[in-house]
């Protein structure tokens, strides 16, 4: 009889220590996902930006969990070049390990969306896809970009647009929004003053020296030349760099 209570009491020990195991919490959109969409990926994946799909809600993510996933395990996504080691960014984007890891767990249980109602309040972007609405909109020159160019290669504009500014105005950031972003690789831009020799609205370049296939020329063998609205450019001086120090000088280049 004693062995029949023994036995009875390790079932009924079993049964309390099952009772007291728990499964952890399901990762869902709404409550775990959606945030991290909204600090680090919603400022292009939103319609009429740059990423090809929105992540503003669960029906325009969801088809994407598997990628989103690779993307991220790999850090593809969200694009970050610079190298951690040399200091920290204000305006770093990438991801914690953390975010990377609830992105993960929620693509491999099945990308469940939640209880919408754990979902945070929707973000609101200024319209037509800026990043932060603009006190000044300023219109660039249209160029049409031809369907089969000279060696498969538009050479580089330059284009300088008048701001109108008649007084010292203090510039905080500056936005390009290129119409097609489908044709459209990408755009430096600079901010300078007015100079006199300045051609405003006009789209200025040089077609680079290239062989047959469309490889450019070795630098040695170049012209220099200044961009003109024809591409011919204007042949000047060619300059060279002497690295080593002058007499008497403290520095190491010179340019002639």
């Amino acid at each position: 009889m004693g062995g029949r209570v023994w036995f009875t009491g390790l079932a009924v020990a079993g049964l309390m220590m099952g009772a007291d195991v728990t499964s952890p919490p399901s990762v869902t959109f709404s409550k775990d996902v959606l945030p991290i969409l909204q600090r680090n990926c919603q400022e292009c994946h939103r319609p009429n930006n740059i990423a090809p799909m929105s992540f503003l809600s669960y029906e325009s993510t969801r088809p994407w969990a598997k990628a989103m996933k690779a993307a991220v395990l790999s850090r593809k996504m969200p694009p970050w070049f610079a190298d951690s080691q040399y200091g920290h960014f204000s305006n770093d984007r990438s991801l914690r390990q953390s975010d990377i890891d609830t992105i993960v767990k929620w693509a491999d249980s099945g990308a469940p969306q939640g209880d919408p109602k754990d979902a945070p309040p929707p973000l609101q972007w200024p319209p037509n896809g800026w990043t932060t609405k603009p006190d000044l909109v300023l219109n660039g020159m249209p160029y049409t970009v031809p369907p089969q160019p000279k060696n498969n290669v538009i050479e580089w504009m330059t284009l300088v647009t008048p701001t109108g500014f008649t007084k010292d105005t203090w510039v905080t950031s500056v936005e390009i929004k290129p119409s097609e972003l489908g044709v459209t690789h990408h755009i430096c831009i600079s901010f300078v003053p007015h100079r006199p020799n300045a051609r405003y609205n006009t789209l200025l370049w040089v077609d680079k020296q290239r062989d047959e296939e469309g490889v450019e020329v070795a630098p040695a063998e170049r012209k220099f030349a200044r961009p003109t609205a024809d591409g011919k450019g204007i042949e000047v001086a060619r300059r060279e760099r002497n690295n080593s120090p002058r007499p008497g000088s403290g520095t190491g280049s010179a340019l002639n």
